[in-house]
C-alpha cells in the first residue's frame, strides 16, 4: 500500500548542459514534456521512472533537473549518479544533437515540484 510519504521525495540530479548554439526555448533541450496533457510527465527505463525539467537558459548554457524515482530496494543495488549518467549518454543524448557536454551534480533527496507522484502513477 502506498502512502503519502512515498509520493513526496525523489532523487534529483541537476545537470548543467553545455550547446553546440544558443538556445532559445526549454523545450529545445532534454525534457519530458507532454505537449497533449501541457505538463512534464514521467518516462519509465527499466527499474526507474524518470522525468527531465529544463530550468534555465544563458545562450550556450542550461540547466535540467533530472528527477529519478527508484524503488528503495532497486536503489540500494546501484549508484545513483553512475546509473543516472550511463543513462542520460546512452538513451537521452542520442536524440539531442545540439548537446556538447554535460555535467551532473550529486543526487538530492527532492519533492518533485512540476509532477505528478510516479509511485501513485504506475503502481
Amino acid at each position: 500500500m502506498q502512502t503519502p510519504e512515498d509520493c513526496r521525495f525523489c532523487e534529483k540530479i541537476h545537470i548543467m548542459v553545455q550547446t553546440n548554439k544558443p538556445v532559445h526555448s526549454l523545450l529545445e533541450l532534454p525534457n519530458t514534456f507532454d505537449a497533449d496533457s501541457k505538463k512534464y510527465t514521467w518516462k519509465t527505463y527499466g527499474p526507474m521512472g524518470y522525468s527531465l525539467i529544463p530550468r534555465a537558459i544563458n545562450g550556450k548554457h542550461a540547466d535540467v533537473d533530472f528527477f529519478i524515482c527508484i524503488d528503495e530496494d532497486d536503489l540500494d543495488d546501484i549508484d545513483v549518479l553512475t546509473y543516472a549518467e550511463q543513462f542520460f549518454k546512452k538513451e537521452i543524448l542520442p536524440h539531442w544533437t545540439n548537446i556538447a557536454g554535460t555535467h551532473f551534480a550529486e543526487p538530492i533527496l527532492s519533492p518533485h515540484e512540476n509532477i505528478d507522484c510516479y509511485r501513485a502513477e504506475h503502481s
